[in-house]
């Protein structure tokens, strides 16, 4: 948050169940406090890690699951006190819905947003979406990445380098993979992210194998 303090969702209930709700708490140190219970409609489904802004708001993006699914993004200008959901994309079959997003702020109102795939339809590749007026409209794009069918992205953005950093457990094959990229190089131009590099593997475990 903007005191310093890690914060973390906890999801309590099932996924895809609708009276699952989130609560939000920060550690400081030793102690663990409840921030808030925000009065989302997430039907279940999942939250992303929390990311500061450079005006110091607090974002997360977040989806549903089920056959039909919706994807947005929660904000708090309050430190975590309250939150706003903006749904972008509302009731689209699973094959269309990213999963699991990650962000990046990039500069300018620039948004980057990757989410894996959960449905082989058409394609297994990894969702790009970006944003160039800060959160108001979007683009979404399908990648270059094939090998993270399933599986979630972390994503790391250094601005002094301008490289953004991609990592995923590939859970078919059982490799931890990194693809390190500068922004520009990819910043509408999905199709342009680098080759994988795995970084070490372990044995392959299909799903519910943890975000990396």
């Amino acid at each position: 948050d903007n005191d310093g303090n890690m914060l973390l969702w906890y999801r309590s209930g099932s996924p895809a169940v609708a009276t699952t709700t989130f609560e939000l708490f920060k550690i400081d140190g030793d102690n663990i406090t409840l921030v808030s219970k925000p009065d989302i409609n997430v039907k279940g489904g999942h939250i992303g890690n929390i990311v500061r802004t450079p005006n110091n708001e607090l974002w997360a993006f977040y989806n549903t699951y089920g056959d039909f699914r919706s994807w947005g993004y929660v904000k708090s200008a309050d430190n975590g006190l309250t939150w706003e959901q903006v749904e972008v994309e509302k009731d689209i079959y699973k094959a269309a819905c990213p999963a699991e997003l990650e962000c990046a702020f990039i500069s300018d109102d620039k948004i980057i947003v990757l989410g894996r795939k959960d449905a082989a339809d058409a394609t297994v590749a990894m969702f790009q979406l970006e944003s160039s007026d800060n959160g108001k409209t979007w683009a979404k794009k399908y990648t270059n990445i094939f090998d993270a069918y399933g599986s979630s992205p972390s994503v790391i953005f250094d601005r002094e380098t301008g490289k953004i950093c991609l990592y995923y457990f590939a859970r078919d094959f059982g490799d931890l993979r990194q693809r390190i990229v500068n922004i520009d190089d990819v910043w509408n131009n999905p199709l342009n992210w680098s080759k994988p590099e795995v970084i070490t593997t372990e044995s392959a475990s299909g799903v519910d194998t943890g975000n990396v």
